[in-house]
């Protein structure tokens, strides 16, 4: 190997290194998000502008899954799943099937 090849493996290496802290630091951050009673509106409604995910867990994580009310993507699919599920109950109750 010359002395090229091991720079660049060195550098591959670091870079390797660097993404895994990120990844570290990005749960590290997600879990001080989750843990931050300033973001939990009356206890139960998961509110933070920061946070991306659509369906971070709830406050009690084995309980499953809520809704990030300050995504506003997160508020449209919830939306459009309870149209989805008024059409569908609508469709039967009126005898549509």
């Amino acid at each position: 190997m010359s002395k090229e090849d091991n720079i660049d493996k060195s550098k591959k290496t670091e870079k390797s290194l660097l993404e895994k802290k990120k990844e570290k630091l990005s749960q590290q951050t997600l879990k001080e998000w989750h843990d931050d009673p300033s973001n939990w509106k009356l206890g139960v409604f998961y509110y933070n502008k920061k946070d991306r995910r659509l369906f971070p867990p709830k406050r009690i994580k084995w309980t499953g899954w809520t809704v990030n009310f300050a995504n506003p993507v997160s508020i449209s699919a919830i939306i459009g799943l309870l149209i989805l599920i008024f059409a569908i109950f609508r469709m039967f109750h009126r005898g549509g099937y």
